[in-house]
């Protein structure tokens, strides 16, 4: 993985691995649904049902799943669809949501914890309670060197990933979630976490999980 770790543009996770040239699988949480027979059935055994099943907290605030492997090219693990969201006419929002969030997934090398982390930095920090304190409290730990890694990690994306958006806009939709994810869900190399990270930060993240890992 880069050192930059796993960048956003949107809702969307890419990391440095080349995305693989496969015909959708899809699956629904809830309804069990092969959208159609592929070689590519068993690549990844419904990465979203198994997130829900280790992290039970995806289930109880009614997040849907779609494994749809390779209907992205550029390196796209997962994309996460809050409520609203449409989508751009080439990469419309999954029908199956309906006005429900959830969290699209193109890559399989997507993990259960790849899909708890999407779900944490851009749901569970604003609708549950106890995950937005963690996020309000990391926040306003930041350092002055760790803001300037997130100007890093801007300029990154606006030279690799095409960011259009003002860094205002980038770092609340984008830059400050995956700084969030990426300790905790083992986004980015433990040598480069132990730098980005206090060890407060760190001892916080882990506590977090903890909670996540039961979910009340």
């Amino acid at each position: 993985m880069n050192m930059l770790g796993a960048i956003k543009s949107g809702n969307q996770t890419f990391r440095t691995t080349s995305e693989p040239d496969k015909t959708p699988e899809i699956h629904t949480f809830g309804s069990n649904i092969d959208a159609q027979e592929t070689d590519n059935i068993g690549a990844i055994p419904n990465v979203f049902d198994q997130a829900v099943s280790e992290y039970p907290i995806i289930k109880k605030h009614n997040i849907m799943g779609k494994v749809n492997i390779g209907a992205r090219e550029g390196g796209q693990f997962l994309e996460f669809w809050p409520p609203g969201e449409s989508g751009p006419p080439e990469y419309p929002r999954p029908i199956e949501f309906g006005d429900s969030p959830g969290v699209e997934i193109y890559n399989n090398e997507t993990t259960p914890l790849d899909v708890l982390g999407d779900v944490t930095s851009h749901w569970l920090v604003s609708e549950d309670p106890v995950v937005s304190k963690y996020y309000d409290d990391f926040k306003s730990s930041l350092s002055p060197d760790q803001r300037s890694r997130l100007r890093d990690q801007y300029n990154y994306a606006q030279e690799n990933f095409n960011e259009k958006r003002p860094y205002e806009d980038w770092e609340s939709f984008s830059g400050m979630p995956s700084y969030f994810r990426g300790y905790a869900f083992k986004q980015w190399p433990e040598e480069f976490s132990e730098k980005a990270y206090t060890p407060d930060q760190m001892q916080m993240f882990d506590s977090m999980m903890e909670y996540l890992a039961i979910g009340e």
